[in-house]
Formats: structure tokens, sequence, C-alpha cells
């Protein structure tokens, strides 16, 4: 892509490490030398401003052509469709300039089976990549599985990979991830392995290479473990727990014992057959 932007250095520089980055994934290369390419001249055109012409010589140019357009500057619509996709290409690597995908952490999956897929986002902008069974399995009604992925991770310190349910799932089928979220972290080097739960009323059957979660990457701070009083900084809360501030003021209400059921209750202690 870079000698289609010598004119300008900027734009020549970041097509280079474009360049680089689609070099080093050959599932991206791929993909990139699938895509029909406009021809140099075009994307000399679409990527300066050398040729623009300014609306007045587009007027002037309207009797050359029925669409106003000067002949020179007609595309094949087959190398504009390929150009779409490009455009999109580049988008996905940083808004157009290929220089954001250089500042992204990296994650190495390793296939431990080769005919699985990577785990991948469905749109730009997803927190979740959808990763995939690297087996067939049944899951009974309201019972759990293990279910492989045949990945393994190198995962930088720093971060951890959250292992989430698919709404799709959950919802249509009550399929969800027991522990969710899971958590992997940095250290673990062994399969990624998702623990599925089945809270519908029929068995559930996974297909090797069906989407069955979510993972999500984060960043998370360790701390250091002291020991020392805690109420030295008191708070307004206190030590105010579970349900101390109540689902509404009349739910919040503590259940008034009337005045009968109190009177039965010191009679009783006098007399005991009252109880």
């Amino acid at each position: 892509m870079s000698e289609f932007n010598t004119i300008n250095p900027d734009i020549a520089e970041a097509s280079k490490k474009l360049d680089e980055v689609i070099n080093k994934d050959p599932e991206i290369k791929e993909v990139v030398d699938n895509i029909p390419k406009p021809d140099e001249e075009e994307l000399m055109d679409i990527f300066t401003e050398d040729k623009k012409e300014t609306d007045e010589e587009h007027t002037e140019n309207t009797d050359d052509s029925e669409d106003g357009l000067d002949s020179d500057f007609d595309l094949n619509p087959d190398d504009m469709a390929g150009l779409e996709e490009l455009q999109n290409l580049f988008k996905l690597f940083g808004a157009g300039t290929g220089a954001n995908v250089l500042d992204m952490p990296q994650i190495v999956f390793q296939k431990l089976d080769k005919t699985i897929d990577l785990p991948k986002y469905a749109h730009p902008g997803d927190a979740g990549m959808d990763v995939c069974s690297s087996e067939n399995v049944i899951i009974p009604s309201m019972q759990r599985k293990l279910v492989h992925t045949g990945l393994r991770a190198r995962i930088p310190e720093g971060l951890e990979i959250q292992v989430r349910p698919r709404s799709g799932l959950a919802l249509k089928h009550g399929i969800t991830v027991l522990n969710t979220p899971g958590t992997i972290d940095s250290g673990y080097r062994g399969e990624i392995g998702v623990i599925l739960a089945n809270f519908g009323d029929k068995d559930f059957t996974i297909k090797k290479g069906d989407r069955i979660a979510q993972l999500v990457v984060a960043s998370f701070t360790s701390v250091r473990v002291l020991e020392g009083d805690v109420d030295k900084d008191e708070t307004d809360r206190g030590a105010g727990g579970f349900g101390s501030t109540g689902v509404s003021e009349e739910l919040n209400k503590e259940e008034p014992v009337s005045k009968n059921g109190a009177e039965d209750k010191e009679a009783s202690k006098e007399d005991p057959q009252k109880s």
C-alpha cells in the first residue's frame, strides 16, 4: 500500500507501518490480498488533493459528459467495490492511518487444533471477542460442562481475559458461563476452557466451531495487603452491609409486632400451657 502514498510523507509513513502489520499476520494478509485493488492513479486521486477540481471547474465540464465528471476521472465500478473494503480495512487499523493498531496491546493465541478459528471481534468497537468450541458437547438440562476452546494464550502482565456469556445463548436457550466472569490470568498457559451451564428445560447441543462465549481483555491493579485498624477512617455507611440501603422506604420497614401478639407472648411466660 505504501507505494501509493509517496507524495504525502505522513500517509507514506502510516502506510508503511500498516504494511508491516499486515505482513506479520498471515490471515490479515490473505484478506488484503483478496481485495480488488484500485489502480495507482485512482488511489492518487483519492488520497491527494492534487487532482481535485473546484465546483466551478466541474460546472464548466458538465458539457463533456452526462454525469458532469471529466472522463479522465471515471472509476471502474469493480475497483470502487474493492476500494470500499480497503477503506473499511484502514478504519479497522486506526481511523484510516494504521498507526493506532501499533499501540494496541497484543495477545498471542496458540491453536492446539489447527482447524479452529482464533477469537475475533464481530464488529468494530466491540468489547468482546467471540470464542468457539473445539469439540462437540451435549449439556443436559440443569447441568454444567467444561467446554474446550483448543486455545492457549500469552497475556501481557497487567491484563486479564474475562470470560463472559453470550446474550443470545442466555436469552434463547438458558446457556450461560457459570463462573461469570471467568478470569484468565497472565501467568496461565494452559488451554482456555469455558464452564457452561444449561438452565434451559432441554438438553443443549454444542458443535465444534460454535461460538460459546466472549473474551473481554481488561486491565487491573494489583495491591499490597496490609494489616491495620479499618475503623481509623470512619465513614457515613460504617458497617452497613446487605440490604442496608434498602429497596424502597416501604420495603425497608420492619414488620411491627401486634399488641395481641406481645400480650400472648407475655402470658405464655406465666402459663406454659398457653403457649
